[in-house]
């Protein structure tokens, strides 16, 4: 697996990390495309409760309950 930085080709540490070494302070970014604010601790994403009810909605996505809907 490599970083997930675009267009960067440095390996992870390990296959648990989503980047690089070199880029692992983006593990603090928010991951929803075009933000740059820091995210909520526990979370991968910041405070904005549009991102915080997308990743909500993919975490239940994964669940039985959600099936069911």
């Amino acid at each position: 697996p490599t970083c997930g930085v675009p267009r960067c080709g440095n390996k992870l540490a390990s296959t648990k990390h989503p980047f690089c070494p070199e880029h692992y302070a983006m593990t603090q970014i928010c991951r929803v495309v075009g933000c740059n604010e820091k995210t909520r601790p526990g979370s991968k994403v910041c405070s904005d409760p549009a991102h915080h009810a997308g990743e909500v909605k993919y975490h239940e996505a994964g669940t039985a309950a959600f099936q069911l809907k």
